[in-house]
């Protein structure tokens, strides 16, 4: 009696047992013929495995590798262009829509930047002044 009086266990290893040693050849005879036939049939290139047939970055999976980098470096890269397309609205917006405490030489200087970077005047740009970027200092 194995294992609390159940012979399940015990059963089931002598079950495997048989089938495992229910061959037609010993395994002397089994090393003569596959001996045999490796060299009846020249090599036998169709038992050979196919790894041996792959480049060295396929074998060591370094093209799959490499695809995973590019998608998350890509993944990465956008996630920070959008975060900084975002990041400049907000700064620009902070700075330019606050009325801050410049003075005449500084709210000049600002006129003629934002002047620069939108390229006329901001009436001309924003006729309705929505989202005015001179608005603080018109």
């Amino acid at each position: 009696m194995l294992y609390g009086g159940c012979n399940r266990f015990h059963e089931n290893a002598q079950r495997l047992s048989r089938i495992f040693r229910d061959q037609r050849l010993t395994p002397l005879q089994q090393a003569v013929y596959w001996t045999e036939y490796v060299n009846r049939d020249k090599g036998a290139p169709h038992l050979r495995s196919a790894v041996l047939n792959l480049v060295w970055y396929q074998y060591f999976l370094l093209d799959v590798f490499d695809l995973l980098v590019l998608a998350i470096v890509s993944i990465l890269l956008i996630l920070l262009l959008v975060c900084r397309f975002n990041l400049k609205k907000i700064i620009l917006w902070e700075v330019t829509c606050r009325k801050p405490k410049l003075t005449k030489k500084e709210q000049n200087y600002m006129k003629i930047i934002c002047l620069i970077i939108h390229g006329g005047s901001s009436k001309i740009l924003y006729p309705n002044k929505q989202f005015n970027p001179l608005c603080c200092l018109s």
